[in-house]
């Protein structure tokens, strides 16, 4: 899958609708701008871009950044009932209110550098990704600039450049994580599928970040589905010291998690049984991996506290060296 090793749709929706704390709104703080009058722009037109650019109100003005003469993008959306076409127009200086950036989390700085120009003085970033430590470099390159995070359960996988499978229902939560504390730019309810705004994105982004550290590298070694994690006698093994290590070390760097995760992480391995993680797709395409954002990100800061984390090692040494 495109996105993360999805948390399962039905458990989202529960906690959503059995809150009874103020952590979720089904709209967060917006501002009163009507979405005739936004412009956003979509950095990263993969299989998550493109889904969450055809979920946008068809009233906003939407472009993506490419490197392409095109005037115009088409791509289409297939789901299990229907294909949808879809066109943007490729960027040409307009004045962005947002900049959503889908891209993997190590090619964000880089883009952000070569794309620049597109942030103004009042541009609101969001960072739609897997990985953490991106929000904190990003937030550093703009540190004037308002800063949001989103994390989504949404599964798409990409048959061709411009042909994407919506894979699996899911849900989008955004939140503010860092710079002036500005109003989303984005009327969350207008969207297609669910969007909810959370008080706190950074709980979501690690309790993404701690599934995703056990389940995505895991299938990499096991050259395996989600599920064949729990069937495997070798990878359960594993998967069960994984999460202890992980856990573990998110309650020394006092970052509690919202759910115990081995109990977790085979729920949403089993409900995703039959799912690719977007990192072992990376890696059957040859293609650059999030592990630098996801297990070397711990390992890092395991090094700042003089900890070590060597199951967390192991696994990064053997996806990099293969």
């Amino acid at each position: 899958m495109a996105s993360e090793t999805a948390i399962p749709y039905n458990f989202i929706m529960t906690i959503l609708s059995n809150s009874n704390n103020n952590s979720y709104h089904s709209s967060g703080i917006v501002s009163d701008t009507s979405a005739s009058d936004i412009a956003i722009g979509i950095l990263g037109l993969g299989s998550i871009g493109c889904l969450i650019a055809s979920q946008l109100p068809s009233s906003i003005h939407c472009y993506a950044l490419l490197q392409n003469s095109a005037d115009v993008i088409n791509f289409s959306i297939e789901d299990e009932t229907a294909r949808s076409d879809y066109q943007l127009r490729t960027w040409q200086q307009e004045a962005l209110d947002l900049l959503i950036i889908c891209c993997k989390a190590s090619q964000t700085l880089a883009a952000l550098t070569q794309w620049q120009s597109a942030i103004g003085q009042n541009t609101q970033i969001v960072l739609l990704q897997n990985g953490f430590g991106q929000h904190d470099q990003v937030h550093h390159l703009f540190p004037n600039h308002t800063l949001y995070a989103a994390s989504t359960t949404e599964g798409a996988n990409r048959q061709s450049r411009y042909q994407i499978k919506h894979a699996g229902k899911g849900v989008t939560q955004w939140g503010y994580y860092a710079g002036p504390n500005t109003p989303l730019k984005l009327n969350l309810p207008e969207l297609k599928g669910e969007h909810h705004y959370h008080n706190d994105i950074k709980q979501v982004l690690r309790d993404k970040l701690a599934i995703n550290a056990v389940i995505n590298p895991l299938t990499v070694k096991y050259n395996c589905a989600n599920g064949n994690l729990l069937t495997d006698k070798n990878a359960f093994s594993e998967f069960k010291k994984l999460c202890v290590e992980t856990e573990s070390f998110f309650t020394t760097l006092n970052w509690p998690l919202s759910f115990d995760l081995y109990h977790r992480a085979q729920q949403v391995a089993q409900q995703t049984a039959n799912n690719i993680s977007s990192m072992l797709q990376d890696f059957r395409n040859q293609q650059e991996t999030e592990i630098d954002y996801i297990n070397n990100y711990l390992i890092i800061k395991a090094k700042e506290k003089n900890l070590k984390l060597p199951l967390n090692q192991a696994l990064v040494n053997y996806i990099k060296k293969v």
